[in-house]
């Protein structure tokens, strides 16, 4: 969900002149400055007053504030290398723009989109601190599992399941340079 919300976002931003336009620009850049322990007490306070109790649709909420800024820039930065003419070109030949955006902006933005999807995978799996304040006894993600674990026991089972996750990390990043290529994914030239 995070990356087809990025993606419309970072199209949007990038594109299309509209109201708070420099300010829902500036939102995404500042959300990895804010402290994710501070976005969990602001979101459950936030949750509180609006009467939402704790529930899957909670969690995916804090989740996709959480990682929605990652694929937002990385759509913007892979936006900022493209050349509009071949998109231009396209709707020039006729191309609905539908066709134009699935054969020629999609394509474009591939790489940076993938990334993006990875990132806001890895960092949405990975998460503590926000899911400590949205999650119940009921719904738990892993790392509050973990959490919860570690007070009371004291067994080998948190380091297997610390070598998976940071092995799922390193297989994320190694098809990422497979499929895209580090070099290709900020726009440097991979020969030099």
């Amino acid at each position: 969900m995070s990356t087809a919300l990025g993606l419309a976002a970072g199209l949007a931003i990038h594109r299309y002149p509209f109201p708070g336009k420099s300010v829902l620009d500036r939102l995404f850049s500042s959300a990895f400055a804010v402290p994710t322990i501070v976005l969990g007490i602001g979101l459950l306070q936030w949750y509180a007053q609006l009467g939402m109790a704790s529930s899957p649709l909670t969690l995916l909420l804090a989740h996709l504030v959480l990682t929605v800024p990652y694929t937002v820039r990385l759509v913007l930065a892979g936006l900022a290398g493209l050349d509009r003419s071949a998109e231009l070109a396209a709707a020039g030949l006729g191309a609905r723009a539908p066709q134009v955006f699935w054969h020629v902006t999609l394509p474009a933005v591939r790489g940076p989109l993938i990334a993006g999807a990875f990132f806001a995978l890895i960092t949405s799996f990975d998460d503590l601190t926000i899911a400590l304040f949205v999650v119940t006894t009921d719904m738990q993600t892993l790392p509050v599992r973990i959490f919860n674990y570690l007070q009371y026991n004291y067994d080998p089972t948190v380091t297997a399941v610390g070598t998976v996750v940071v092995l799922f990390a390193a297989v994320a990043v190694v098809i990422i340079e497979r499929v895209v290529g580090v070099a290709h994914l900020f726009g440097a030239d991979p020969e030099n």
